[in-house]
């Protein structure tokens, strides 16, 4: 099994590794501590932070802009708490490595998002997603640590993770700017569904 991940990683590398010029300004570190990664993330989206935090928290709809997952919904709401059941797939090449996850967030309206999986594909998972306003711009920043069930090679596999974070924060931004240019300026957004 694990050469085969191993395998499935360098495959994937490779087919990962051309620049994508619509993400370049999206810094993606990731680094080791053991068996942690820590990661951490930060882009700007010309978008109010109402506008970022209404696609961040669309947790009922997240499977439509987000490639990787197959299925989201919100199980549980309790005023800024919820439980939110993630299903979905991680494409490497020709591989697809399928994962579950049930995340318990904390929502500090407009300014910060906080996650930890409690359930599912990973051993441990936590992140906190802060939305900064920057003039006409959002900054978004975020900090985490993951630890994977399965084993990531070192070099590569660390590169992957970023390659495909930085492609999920572009489907990220997409969705912002595309329901920004139609949201009318000063209107709420929805709250998670």
């Amino acid at each position: 099994m694990r050469n085969w991940v191993i395998a499935t990683l360098i495959a994937a590398g490779t087919a990962t590794a051309q620049p994508v010029p619509d993400d370049q300004d999206i810094d993606v570190k990731i680094e080791r501590a053991g068996p942690q990664m820590v990661v951490d993330v930060a882009l700007r989206v010309r978008a109010s932070p109402r506008d970022a935090w209404a696609v961040l928290t669309d947790y009922n709809d997240m499977a439509r802009f987000v490639s990787t997952l197959k299925a989201s919904s919100i199980d549980k709401q309790s005023g800024n708490e919820l439980q939110v059941t993630q299903h979905g797939a991680l494409q490497l090449g020709l591989i697809s490595i399928p994962f579950s996850t049930v995340r318990r967030i904390t929502l500090v309206p407009y300014q910060e998002v906080r996650t930890e999986v409690v359930d599912g594909s990973m051993k441990s998972s936590q992140f906190v997603t802060k939305l900064v306003p920057a003039g006409d711009e959002t900054q978004i920043l975020q900090h985490g640590t993951v630890v994977p069930d399965v084993w990531i090679p070192p070099g590569i596999g660390p590169a992957i993770i970023a390659a495909r974070t930085r492609k999920q924060w572009q489907e990220f931004r997409a969705e912002i700017l595309r329901r920004a240019a139609r949201t009318p300026e000063g209107s709420p957004p929805a709250a998670p569904r």
